[in-house]
């Protein structure tokens, strides 16, 4: 394909029979334009970008999970796999909260050790049995 069907300023000066000075007036004209366009195109992506975010927004959950440090959770078991069986139980626990990073938590046994990975807030429930007496608790918790 010759190079004046692939640039258009070349085509248009090619058919047009410009002159050198014509042509460089051209050539900015045609760089103006292109700017404009590319400002134009920013700001439609920008505005696309702020309207998936409202939307996503509005339907975000409302109701994510929060645990004050000291209360008894129940932990998600993922590693069991897609079929565990249809008994078994995939809630381990109860621990404890021990503390709380941006949803995520970090728990402890009830002997007192800290686990040592951190736990989405989406894995855990609260723990309704009965509980001995909490080990982390501290006097300003």
């Amino acid at each position: 394909m010759p190079i004046e069907f692939q640039i258009t300023i070349l085509r248009v000066q090619a058919t047009k029979r410009l002159d050198d000075l014509q042509s460089k007036q051209s050539k900015k004209e045609a760089l103006l334009l292109l700017k404009e366009e590319r400002i134009q195109a920013m700001s439609a992506l920008e505005q696309k970008q702020w309207q998936a975010k409202a939307f996503v927004d509005r339907h975000r959950r409302q109701t994510e999970k929060q645990f004050a440090i000291g209360k008894p959770v129940l932990v998600f078991q993922t590693k069991m796999g897609l079929m565990p069986g249809k008994l078994r139980f995939r809630w381990t626990g109860p621990y404890w909260i021990v503390d709380n990073k941006n949803g995520t938590y970090q728990v402890g046994t009830l002997a007192g050790e800290k686990l040592p990975k951190w736990i989405n807030g989406f894995r855990l429930k609260p723990y309704q049995g009965e509980m001995p007496e909490n080990p982390f608790r501290t006097d300003d918790h």
